[in-house]
């Protein structure tokens, strides 16, 4: 058996605004850097065999204080960034609904997956890539191991519908939180189930 934990970045300047973040980036915000240094202490009590993360800067920043207290590496991947939301990046929900009514109405509001988002990537797109880079992961420790991954809700949410063998339109029926934590435990060759979703008990007390 292979764990993978995987952890959503801190809070960011964007997500306290409501901007749609994408590859674009935003710095931490103080809570966000409160929150990473929690995580941080949360996962120093486990025993972590490697490290990978997306290559945005708010992920880095986000397992830093980790990296500092624990003295080990993390490999750069752009394979967990967010989804890529194009011409929509940077934009708020009200700057959405004025300039893409129809489309942001679909997206956002019916929730439909599909819905294409102009120069963006499709959720296709991305649970290629990020159930792809799990499964090269998998293969390359093999069992035994505990990976840490540190990615965005929209990177994250396909690797845990892939574990639960569950289809792509669910990833709109569940969070994944700033700084929160999800377990998984693969047996070969990638046969998931999830332990924890979520977890966020390590937050506690900081806002």
């Amino acid at each position: 058996m292979t764990t993978v934990i995987l952890a959503r970045h801190g809070e960011t300047v964007w997500n306290l605004e409501g901007r749609l973040q994408g590859h674009g980036n935003s710095g931490l915000s103080d809570l966000g850097r409160r929150q990473a240094e929690a995580l941080a202490a949360c996962l120093a009590r486990r025993e972590i065999d490697a490290v990978y993360s997306s290559d945005l800067q708010r992920a880095l920043d986000t397992i830093e204080p980790y990296l500092k207290k624990t003295g080990k590496t993390v490999v750069p991947t752009a394979a967990l960034r967010e989804k890529c939301f194009g011409e929509w990046e940077g934009l708020g929900h009200r700057e959405l609904e004025e300039r893409y009514p129809e489309l942001w109405h679909r997206y956002h509001k019916l929730r439909e997956i599909h819905a294409p988002v102009p120069r963006g990537e499709t959720w296709d797109e991305v649970e290629a890539r990020t159930v792809g880079f799990v499964r090269s992961i998998l293969a390359e420790h093999g069992p035994g191991k505990t990976i840490l991954m540190v990615g965005h809700g929209g990177a994250l949410r396909p690797i845990v519908l892939h574990a639960l063998r569950a289809p792509l339109a669910s990833l709109t029926h569940f969070s994944v939180d700033n700084a929160g934590l999800t377990e998984i435990h693969f047996k070969p060759p990638d046969d998931g189930r999830v332990v924890t979703l979520n977890d966020c008990s390590h937050l506690e007390g900081l806002r």
